[in-house]
């Protein structure tokens, strides 16, 4: 039979599914067989992709020659099969020109640029000389919009030898530089009074310059080099942006500049003459780019903090690294040898001054104290200055002096540079009041003291401080945290299980000792105050209330009593869940009869009346938008970034709602999943997990439901019961077609009969009775024994645990 007719006889047929075996799908050519008008394609290779269907570009990557993916075929004589290519967009327009795949590596690249979009592959490998064939699933790749540039700002440059220039950056572009093409570099247009042609060739970077190197050429004494263009170069993950003219003068041939006096402004800071500029603003710019090879020697080793150093008016303005200051009588070099801008040289290359500390102001300065309060556990008041940098031990001349009004025994006195301490461990302070008392600090009398050095004068005010009452402390609350625990139906909770967490007590106290009020015979308080399980305790409520003795035993604390409940283990889909078990040695389900399987789950009737919906779905069955973002807001915190919102028995959900709800998570950069539950006579039948971010290019709305006792479920199982040996479940998704997106599908399901560590998913076509299987699943079983696994494909899905075998 001609292939092109064996397909068309597919088409033809395909309305003969109710009464035709499933036939796999296929829509290349392949091998075919003819059997009662009713044709079967088989793929002899298997043909796999890998990362087709997980890489994503954006438009900046997607260039000529960017490898998409690798291809894998399996089977006799699959070394020397032919692999060809089908491709089209999201607007199902082929784009096979776009892509090449190659027979030998194996590997499919990109011959144009992409834009971006939505591109879906199928690819075929076919051995001609052995008429053998295969083709692979559909998978998708996603191109995205570039990121936006980081724009980097270039605000000065400076002649960096005679052929280069030095410009300065405010971004880290080292890792980049080295990879500007020369003809990236050409754009920049370089011009003097003659208009010069100057290029350049090559660059380099470090993080706060980018140098050029010309081409050819050298920039010529005397010269102003005016630079535009920057802004024309493709820097990756960068625009350049100059910030006013960028230009240099070349001086002339080594111009000689002195160092003149040194000026000290304080004692990090320092200005030095210059003399014999001619042109300072290019010497700025030349300087600026060679001011870290300044050294200073000195006591301290001082060093220059190069950021904070400058050229302005024929002044060089040094300044000191952190930490390193000059110190009192000493004098200075400062070394400008390996500090020569191109273009000049020094005449004195180093000069010398001596550092003399400033005088403090000769006027009297008032000196005052920040509050400060008496503790009862150190017995000491620490006065503290907020006077910037006074020297209170001056002289010592606040000593004896001191004295604290209202007292009996006056305390211990220590004077620090910009602290009092009064120490009280020997004449204790007590407050038997309600309320907080002040006491006075008073310097030799109501008018405070003068004292200090010939230099300066400081007058010393009073200053308070607050001595804490000695009541009995504030009543204090006792808090335990628990939480319900499940278990599985008919076990009971463990001896020793631990029920709530040890007591969070107000007013900083500390407990002495726990004991239970109620609920003894069954829980028990551990030294900690942890509360545990006495004894083995099955599904049921249990109320508790602890007393508490502080350490002082000043007082007992009674906390707020709280119910421990425990429940029968959920029976709702975990989150993930583990991966299968061995293979099970029940019978064969086909010795049962296929109606009397689902005699549970409504006797196979044509329709099933679904449980109430939740209080965040529409009366039509759509999820309401605003109140599932309000959930999302709500979930969503500093401590928290996924929130996961569950609607029971919603029929769809539109994109729309789905971006809002993506949108609401990113804004504090969280993440937002829907779980949409069919519950059916008050039993959770299966789970929709969808991602709203992944419904960022969505459009229309996505059905809800997930059903293995449906009409169409029951009636699909018995068909391939029909025609197929193997052991199988079927589930029913209430949305036909692609998804859009990959969601993830929990479901309820019989596995009975089947090895539940080789489990595969087949999606069926009903309308052309066709299948097809299911790759990159991913599937678990959770402990609640329901089975998670990832689709991007709705309508009727196929649980078995080995390929499907025609009887």
């Amino acid at each position: 039979m001609d292939m092109k007719k064996s397909l068309s006889v597919l088409i033809t047929v395909s309305m003969l599914a109710s009464m035709a075996a499933p036939a796999m799908a296929q829509e290349y050519k392949a091998t075919a067989t003819v059997s009662n008008d009713i044709m079967v394609l088989a793929n002899e290779y298997t043909v796999e992709t890998t990362g087709l269907n997980k890489t994503n570009f954006t438009e900046d990557q997607a260039t000529v020659g960017a490898e998409v993916g690798t291809v894998s075929v399996t089977g006799d004589d699959a070394t020397t099969a032919n692999l060809t290519l089908s491709v089209i967009n999201e607007k199902d327009e082929s784009v096979n020109e776009n892509f090449s795949v190659d027979s030998n590596s194996k590997t499919v690249t990109l011959k144009k640029k992409l834009t971006k979009g939505t591109y879906k592959f199928r690819i075929k490998a076919e051995n001609d000389g052995k008429s053998k064939s295969g083709i692979s699933e559909v998978v998708t790749v996603e191109v995205t919009k570039a990121a936006d540039k980081q724009e980097t700002n270039v605000s000065a440059v400076a002649l960096q030898g005679n052929n280069a220039a030095k410009f300065t950056v405010d971004q880290d572009l080292s890792s980049v530089a080295s990879s500007i093409a020369e003809s990236e570099l050409q754009k920049i247009t370089i011009t003097d009074d003659e208009g010069s042609a100057l290029k350049f060739g090559t660059a380099a970077a470090d993080t706060t310059s980018l140098t050029l190197t010309l081409k050819s050429g050298e920039f010529k004494t005397g010269k102003k080099y005016t630079f535009t263009g920057l802004d024309l170069v493709a820097v990756d993950g960068f625009t350049l942006k100059a910030q006013g003219e960028l230009s240099f003068t070349v001086p002339a041939a080594d111009t000689e500049v002195t160092l003149g006096a040194v000026t000290f402004e304080n004692e990090t800071t320092a200005k030095i003459a210059v003399t014999g500029v001619t042109d300072a603003d290019g010497f700025k710019t030349a300087f600026d780019t060679v001011k870290s090879n300044i050294t200073v020697k000195g006591q301290g080793d001082p060093t220059i903090d190069a950021a904070k150093t400058s050229f302005a008016d024929n002044t060089i303005t040094v300044t000191l690294n952190s930490g390193k200051t000059f110190t009192d009588k000493q004098a200075y070099t400062f070394d400008f040898t390996s500090a020569v801008p191109a273009g000049y040289t020094w005449k004195a290359p180093s000069v010398q001054g001596t550092y003399n500390a400033t005088p403090a102001p000769s006027v009297a300065t008032n000196v005052t104290f920040e509050p400060a309060t008496y503790s009862k556990d150190t017995k000491k008041v620490v006065l503290t200055t907020n006077t910037p940098s006074v020297d209170l031990t001056k002289g010592n001349a606040l000593q004896g002096k001191v004295t604290v009004e209202g007292v009996t025994t006056q305390p211990t006195v220590d004077i620090a540079q910009n602290t009092i301490t009064l120490d009280f461990t020997n004449a204790p302070l007590t407050n038997d009041t309600t309320s907080a008392k002040k006491y006075t600090v008073k310097f030799d009398g109501d008018n405070g003291v003068e004292f200090g050095d010939p230099d300066a004068k400081f007058k010393v005010t009073t200053a308070e401080f607050t001595v804490e009452g000695t009541q009995a402390p504030d009543a204090v609350t006792a808090t335990y945290t628990s939480k319900p625990i499940e278990v599985a139906p008919g076990a009971t909770v463990a001896e020793g299980t631990k029920v709530a967490d040890a007591p969070t007590l107000s007013n900083n106290a500390t407990a002495k000792s726990y004991a239970l009020k109620e609920a003894s015979d069954n829980l028990d308080v551990k030294p900690d105050g942890t509360i545990v399980t006495k004894k083995a305790l099955g599904k049921g409520s249990y109320t508790v209330t602890v007393n508490v003795t502080l350490n002082d035993a000043s007082s007992t604390v009674v906390a707020a009593p709280f119910t421990l409940t425990i429940n029968e283990k959920s029976t709702t889909p975990d989150q993930g869940g583990s991966t299968g078990g061995s293979s099970s040695s029940s019978s064969n389900r086909h010795d049962r009869d296929d109606d009397d399987r689902h005699s549970n789950r409504y006797n196979g009737s044509s329709s099933v009346k679904a449980d109430k919906t939740t209080s965040n779905v529409n009366k039509d069955g759509s999820v309401d938008t605003k109140d599932v973002v309000a959930e999302v807001k709500s979930d969503i915190t500093s401590n928290n970034k996924n929130s996961s919102v569950l609607v029971e028995n919603a029929k769809t959900v539109s994109a729309s709602t789905l971006k809002e709800m993506a949108q609401a998570a990113s804004t504090k950069g969280g993440t937002a999943t829907l779980m949409a539950d069919t519950v059916i006579k008050g039993k959770t039948e299966g789970r929709l997990y969808i991602d709203a971010a992944k419904a960022a290019n969505l459009k229309g709305e996505i059905k809800l439901g997930v059903s293995t006792s449906s009409k169409t479920a029951l009636s699909v199982e018995k068909l391939f019961h029909k025609y197929f040996k193997n052991d199988i479940e079927v589930l029913t998704l209430s949305h036909n077609g692609g998804f859009g997106m990959s969601v993830r599908v929990a479901v309820k399901a019989d596995l009975s009969g089947m090895n539940k560590n080789t489990l595969k998913f087949y999606s069926y076509n009903r309308a052309k009775n066709t299948y097809y299987q299911l790759t990159n699943v991913n599937y678990k079983i959770d402990s609640h024994g329901f089975v998670h696994f990832t689709t991007s494909v709705g309508g009727d899905i196929i649980i078995t645990d080995a390929p499907l075998t025609s009887k």
